[in-house]
């Protein structure tokens, strides 16, 4: 009786084994899996004054990441508050990434323009030919691209005030979309102001398309073009994003057709890690930007 019975205990040790075997499987899946499937909560931040159209980039940066996990997408939207609502990831312009790393964010990815990072420029442009002095640069004289871009707007501010420009913020003269580049550089050209700010790409597409001549136009100052929107999430899962988001660099030329157009409108021609010194240059530039709002009574 005893010895038939033993079989009948290892058969079912076996069984529980096996059981054991495939819940810590499904498990161990699961964890993999984490940044893959549900419902993704991306945080995008609505920043206070700016149009609703500011934000068009954002939502569809949170649209290409859910098609890279896999996941749908839900927006976590708070005025001036990208990581509300248990956001997993957040999608800000880069100068409100400054606030979220102080918070404990770090960056994942930042969105490029259309040309390689190393070869973008931040760039303030005037009429060939012509002699302008920053010290005697009043607002007026000035056309910015758009009040959301570090390139189109911050970089070129503070170097003018720095170098004695008369430009309350307050008071600033903004190209309107579309076309904002086109803008810009066109008012320059034909003289309706003294000086005009974009990057070097969008200048270098006018010169290819025949819009402006490359002897129409001189480049007064430039520098480093740095992202403009900033992928970020909490430090603690850096880990399973980077893993998840792997394929960002890429996803542009594979995404859907209508998300990659929209992104190509607004000037995000892929994606690339944030390097420390783009990261260095951010901090401080968020540090003028904040000066500079305040002393112009700025939201």
């Amino acid at each position: 009786m005893s010895s038939a019975a033993a079989p009948a205990r290892a058969s079912e040790r076996y069984r529980t084994a096996v059981v054991a075997a495939i819940v810590v499987a499904l498990a161990v899946a699961a964890y993999v899996d984490r940044g893959r499937t549900g419902v993704l909560t991306v945080g995008v931040c609505d920043v206070v004054g700016a149009p609703p159209s500011a934000r068009v980039p954002a939502e569809a940066i949170a649209a290409l990441l859910g098609y890279e996990t896999g996941r749908a997408v839900r927006l976590a939207c708070a005025e001036g508050d990208a990581a509300a609502a248990g956001a997993e990831l957040a999608v800000v312009p880069a100068l409100e990434f400054a606030r979220l790393r102080a918070r404990g964010h770090v960056a994942l990815f930042a969105a490029r323009g259309s040309a390689p990072p190393d070869a973008d420029r931040a760039v303030l442009v005037a009429r060939r030919g012509g002699s302008v002095d920053p010290a005697e640069v009043e607002a007026g004289d000035v056309v910015f691209q758009s009040p959301e871009q570090v390139n189109g707007y911050w970089q070129q501010l503070r170097w003018l005030v720095e170098n004695g420009a008369r430009l309350p913020a307050g008071g600033l003269v903004f190209a309107p979309p579309p076309g904002r580049a086109e803008r810009v550089v066109l008012e320059v050209t034909l003289g309706e102001r003294a000086l005009g700010a974009c990057r070097l790409s969008d200048l270098q597409r006018l010169w290819e398309v025949g819009i402006v001549r490359r002897d129409e136009v001189a480049v007064l100052f430039d520098a480093p073009a740095l992202p403009e929107w900033i992928v970020a999430c909490r430090g603690a899962d850096r880990g399973l994003f980077e893993r998840a988001l792997s394929g960002l660099p890429g996803a542009l030329g594979r995404a859907p057709g209508a998300v990659a157009r929209t992104l190509r409108e607004h000037g995000v021609g892929g994606f690339e890690p944030v390097t420390p010194a783009a990261l260095d240059a951010l901090d401080t530039l968020a540090v003028f930007a904040t000066r500079e709002r305040s002393r112009a009574g700025m939201p």
